[in-house]
């Protein structure tokens, strides 16, 4: 019978399509400004379906310039104190879009807004769940206006697939917590990274910062295009990603793909960690590198051996960015398998993403956790004993749960057989019942029959020594 070995690591885990490059910013100026004029509404009803969009008939609307509120003397136009929510649209006009290299949404507001670009939703606060939520919504969060104590408006850094060549609208509706609130404002701004040193456009405000623009780093760069589609929990969608690395020098946006350049199937990834930040979206993916056809094609990704499973970790709570990272190393220099890592500057349709974690996937490969593989006719004798694979998670939908989290992931869920779903989940039980009696430490009838006690020993070190508070009872 083949002994359970604990692997020491914190578990995390022909086209024409080419990847949104960010051009070089010369300089920053304001399209829109909160006093402009603006159209506007007060949410006594539900507005027509298509108010977001750029032939909307706002004739019959208000008007006003902004910022629009009541209650902390920062606003221009005044709606009734009360109110549940009101909508904003304001046309404007894109003089080139080959000169726009970035752009930035500014809003400060009192409690929640969505905004939209030409009826793409392109910033969103806390509070506010649905899609689009209805006239009487109240926010589920409250947040205060700063900037007529001198405070910044939040930021927002948008696509620019959003915009398009002449006129433009954005739109924005804005939702307050309680109907007896003693306050509620909108104050938006939206502000263009020119490429060229023309003036299309007004100065920004007094208070604005030009943004970091990602354009080169000595860590390999990973572009991913998503053809602007939303990258869903589950399934894959496909996408195109080309990564750029240098033996020497700097790695540029503006450099070809010379390391993959190709198709790849992309979802989201994580449990707990998908709600992290959902304003932000900087979310862990789960890919996998694609031929044309969509089947798997086994590369070398930056030094690390071929396959087609990879993880790209956002590690959003870890400020370092190199726990993970670090626990792996740990593991790996004593003598462990643990997934090997490579840290990555992400761009995702153009939006700079941050330093993110690209990691091998936990599977059974020669060149990842060598284990026996199994079929359909491993079920009696040796062969039922495995390789088995199973992890310490909180159960998603397709998991077969064995209780206390901990979920089977080799064989999956539709190939496993019952004899093999018999046989791990028995040896799984017995061990837990063994460490619940008074003989749990017994040479011959304790632990020790179950485990690999040397590989269980090295866990705990490394999970103690990184101070992992999901050890043990998460990941």
């Amino acid at each position: 019978m083949k002994q359970l070995f604990f692997i020491a690591a914190i578990i995390v885990l022909c086209s024409s399509i080419e990847p949104i490059q960010a051009q070089a910013v010369d300089h920053w100026e304001s399209v829109i400004l909160a006093n402009d004029l603006w159209k506007y509404r007060v949410g006594t009803s539900e507005p027509p379906s298509n108010w977001r969009a750029l032939d909307f008939d706002d004739a019959t609307w208000s008007e006003g310039r902004g910022g629009f509120g009541y209650g902390d003397d920062d606003d221009v136009t005044n709606i009734p104190e009360g109110t549940t929510s009101f909508y904003l649209r304001i046309r404007f006009d894109i003089v080139d879009l080959t000169e726009i290299g970035a752009a930035m949404f500014h809003i400060d507001y009192d409690d929640a807004f969505i905004a939209f670009i030409n009826d793409k939703e392109v910033a969103r606060s806390a509070g506010l769940s649905d899609e689009h939520p209805r006239y009487n919504t109240l926010s589920l969060a409250q947040h205060d206006a700063v900037m007529f104590e001198g405070g910044m408006p939040e930021s927002y850094s948008l696509q620019m697939n959003v915009f398009q060549q002449g006129a433009n609208i954005l739109a924005i509706q804005v939702h307050n917590a309680s109907v007896s609130s003693t306050d509620m404002s909108a104050i938006p701004f939206l502000s263009l990274g020119m490429t060229t040193s023309e003036r299309s456009y007004r100065p920004t405000p007094n208070w604005f910062q030009a943004p970091f623009v990602f354009q080169s780093s000595n860590l390999p760069i990973v572009s991913i295009n998503t053809n602007s589609r939303e990258i869903p929990n589950e399934p894959k969608i496909t996408a195109q990603m080309g990564i750029i690395q240098h033996e020497a020098g700097r790695n540029s946006l503006q450099d070809d793909f010379n390391h993959y350049n190709g198709f790849i199937g992309i979802e989201r990834r994580g449990n707990a960690s998908q709600s992290y930040d959902v304003v932000r979206g900087k979310w862990s993916y789960t890919i996998e590198t694609r031929n044309a056809d969509g089947s798997n094609n086994n590369v070398e990704l930056l030094g690390m051996p071929k396959d087609n499973d990879w993880i790209l970790t956002a590690d959003f709570i870890d400020k370092t960015l190199m726990r993970n990272a670090l626990a792996y190393h740990m593991s790996r220099s004593i003598g462990r398998w643990a997934p090997r890592t490579r840290h990555v500057e992400l761009v995702l349709n153009g939006n700079y993403e941050g330093i993110y974690l690209l990691v091998e996937k936990i599977k059974p490969d020669n060149n990842r956790v060598n284990i026996a593989r199994m079929d359909s006719s491993d079920i009696s004798g040796e062969n039922v004993t495995g390789g088995y694979v199973w992890d310490i998670q909180q159960a998603d939908g397709t998991d077969i749960d064995f209780g206390e989290r901990r979920v089977l992931k080799y064989p999956k869920a539709d190939q496993v057989q019952p004899e093999q779903l018999a046989y791990i989940r028995n040896y799984d039980d017995e061990f837990r019942s063994v460490m619940q009696r008074s003989y749990y430490a017994d040479p011959t009838r304790g632990y020790q029959k179950y485990i690999d006690v040397s590989s269980f020993i090295d866990e705990i070190i490394v999970q103690e020594a990184t101070k992992n508070s999901d050890a043990y009872g998460w990941s």
